[in-house]
């Protein structure tokens, strides 16, 4: 199964929720993504912060800073207040995301073990640790059928988008699939298995359904959607391509594609022992020693210790 270039890009972020603004959450696009930023994320490792104007020494001896276990990260005070205002404009707490991707594979690195960020450490963090997010910046048309290598569109920037945050219920979320504009399948996302979906399935269903509906006007005819039930109404969280680097979920591609577009199927955790397999992604997770052995401390403390060194950078540019 191939996809288009086109296609990709229809679905990062600022192609489409100009469109679909009434049926998402709150959200802000700092594009092209701040120069100094997007320099930090495509450093190799994982590292702290700190100024641009700190030298590697060591009793006297300057040394490269390849050499050095612990790099510094060097994020501008004016890019970092940027983000700060729009965490700000946007209630105090946001979930971060590049073009196409949310760092949820990076949770294990997040103190709260949660994508809600309400500082800029907290937002580089976890898109510094996320392989989504690094395959957003070295190959996101990797699965595409046009020659775009070293090709991207003229226009074509990096972004950098802070969404709303709010609490939500795992068990609610769903990944639905367009197929010649039909919602043909939906399946759950969360991993484990909930007694009570199976009576709250068919009004879901009708939900996703009704938001389907209202995504006529996306360009492509096959497409994938994130959304989320709340009460009596649907949201749309994401847009993705209609391709095998789009996770199928509990159904696979084969199915997806055989799928008849008049009757969606709705597929849910089912019950018993494979009922439950506790967190999504928990392949990209590392052991904690493992990761605390590397970073010569504990999360906790690395990811104090770069909040405390960015807000120090911040504070010294002021003046």
């Amino acid at each position: 199964m191939e996809t288009t270039k086109a296609h990709v890009l229809n679905c990062q972020f600022s192609s489409w929720y100009p469109k679909f603004k009434k049926l998402t959450p709150r959200a802000r696009i700092l594009k092209p993504i701040p120069p100094s930023v997007l320099n930090y994320l495509n450093q190799d490792g994982i590292f702290l912060g700190g100024s641009d104007d700190d030298e590697n020494e060591d009793d006297g001896e300057i040394k490269d800073e390849d050499d050095e276990n612990v790099q510094r990260a060097r994020v501008s005070a004016e890019d970092l207040k940027l983000i700060t205002d729009t965490i700000e404009e946007l209630g105090g707490s946001v979930v971060p995301k590049l073009n196409w991707s949310t760092p949820k594979d990076a949770l294990w690195i997040a103190p709260t073990n949660s994508l809600k960020c309400t500082n800029a450490s907290d937002i580089l963090l976890l898109l510094k640790a996320s392989d989504f997010v690094a395959h957003d910046l070295d190959d996101p048309f990797d699965n595409c059928k046009d020659d775009v290598v070293g090709k991207l569109t003229e226009n074509f920037s990096y972004e950098l988008v802070l969404k709303e945050w709010f609490p939500i219920h795992t068990s609610h979320e769903y990944r639905c699939f367009v197929k010649g504009r039909k919602l043909v399948a939906v399946s759950q996302r969360d991993p484990n298995y909930y007694d009570f979906l199976e009576k709250e399935a068919p009004e879901h269903l009708e939900l996703l359904i009704e938001l389907s509906e209202k995504l006529h006007d996306f360009p492509d005819e096959n497409f994938v959607f994130d959304a989320y039930i709340q009460k009596d109404r649907a949201f749309l969280i994401d847009i993705n391509p209609y391709s095998l680097t789009t996770d199928g979920q509990l159904f696979s591609w084969s199915e997806i594609n055989k799928l008849n577009t008049d009757d969606p199927v709705l597929r849910l955790v089912p019950k018993g022992p494979f009922g439950s397999s506790g967190s999504m992604y928990s392949e990209n997770r590392v052991p904690f020693d493992m990761v605390a052995a590397n970073l010569g401390g504990n999360i906790s403390e690395f990811a104090n210790s770069m909040q405390q060194s960015m807000a120090a950078e911040e504070k010294k540019d002021k003046f």
